[in-house]
């Protein structure tokens, strides 16, 4: 009996040491890498920083605090605003003209020099243009609408020989000598080298006092002959004298040339 006693004894014993072992063997539902924060830190820096994140706004009042200091008006340069309101009052008086011309016409004339006083005798003009170019073209000459921006009266003139370019003719053709005649001179050349560029630059070489304004209108009228015929612009331009206008003309000639083997080598 005092044996049995023994044995069970001695089978408790062991067993609560097993137990023990396990109890230090970690838990496969702790995580391994967990670390333990250490107990020395005093609680007061926690409850400072705890206290921190207190002080954070809430979006709400992010948006509140955005809304209490609303964004400054955007500054508008002056300059900026009086070309505006200049553009708005420009654009109500072309719709006046072109609708009452006459009334227009006769509030212009009273008007001093200006771009209001310009505008109105520019549309006044486009629209006596439409029934009576010859007095449109005098119109605009009258009140010096060629010189500056704009060139009204060249306008008027290409405008003129578009729809008639032998009343157009005729009509320069009985007008004093000087730079405005050849600056119209050339409006008509550059339209009657789109359908007869021969009789254009006939027109440059014959009614076209020599200088800037000839140079430029025979530039004009060789690029768009050389469209249409290379050859003969080459033979008109072998006439030239030789001299800058010849080798600028002759530099345009080879540059279109050059194109147009371009686009014949590409093919359709």
């Amino acid at each position: 009996m005092a044996l049995i006693i023994t044995i069970i004894f001695a089978e408790i014993c062991a067993s609560n040491h097993y137990l023990k072992d396990d109890s230090d063997v970690a838990s496969p539902e702790r995580p391994i890498s967990m670390v333990e924060a250490p107990s020395d830190i005093p609680f007061s820096n926690v409850a400072s920083a705890n206290s921190n994140y207190t002080n954070i706004p809430k979006p709400d009042d992010a948006t509140e605090a955005i809304d209490s200091h609303q964004a400054p008006e955007p500054v508008i340069d002056p300059e900026i605003e009086m070309s505006r309101d200049q553009e708005g009052k420009l654009g109500d008086l072309r719709d006046w003209a072109r609708q009452h011309p006459e009334e227009a016409l006769t509030w212009a004339l009273h008007q001093p020099d200006g771009p209001e006083r310009h505008e109105v005798l520019t549309d006044v003009c486009f629209q006596l243009a439409q029934s009576d170019p010859a007095s449109a073209v005098s119109m605009a000459q009258q009140f010096h609408l060629g010189q500056g921006q704009g060139a009204v009266t060249e306008n008027l003139i290409q405008q003129w020989a578009g729809e008639d370019i032998n009343a157009a003719y005729s009509w320069l053709q009985e007008q004093p000598p000087g730079e405005e005649k050849d600056s119209l001179m050339m409006s008509i050349a550059f339209v009657w080298s789109q359908t007869n560029p021969a009789d254009a630059a006939q027109l440059v070489v014959e009614q076209i006092t020599p200088g800037t304004i000839q140079t430029e209108a025979a530039m004009m009228v060789l690029h768009q002959w050389a469209q249409e015929d290379i050859s003969s612009a080459i033979a008109w331009v072998n006439q030239f004298p030789a001299g800058s206008l010849r080798d600028r003309a002759l530099a345009e000639l080879s540059r279109i040339e050059s194109r147009q083997i371009a686009l014949a080598a590409s093919g359709p």
